[in-house]
């Protein structure tokens, strides 16, 4: 992950906006958690590299 927001803010330094990534689960049990924690990891690796990023769901 680190490495693709290294390319990505230095070729385009533009906003990435994560629109959707999950996985298939059928009751819908396991999808909510892995979304969470995929933000939550791109946050904090954003930030560490000085790539500005904000969680819009909660207005963080």
């Amino acid at each position: 992950m680190r490495m693709v927001l290294n390319w990505a803010y230095r070729r385009y330094r533009r906003k990435i906006i994560v629109t959707e990534n999950g996985i298939a689960d059928a009751s819908e049990e396991k999808r909510p958690r892995y979304l969470l924690s995929h933000l939550e990891e791109f946050i904090k690796r954003s930030k560490r590299i000085g790539y500005p990023s904000r969680d819009t769901s909660t207005g963080a």
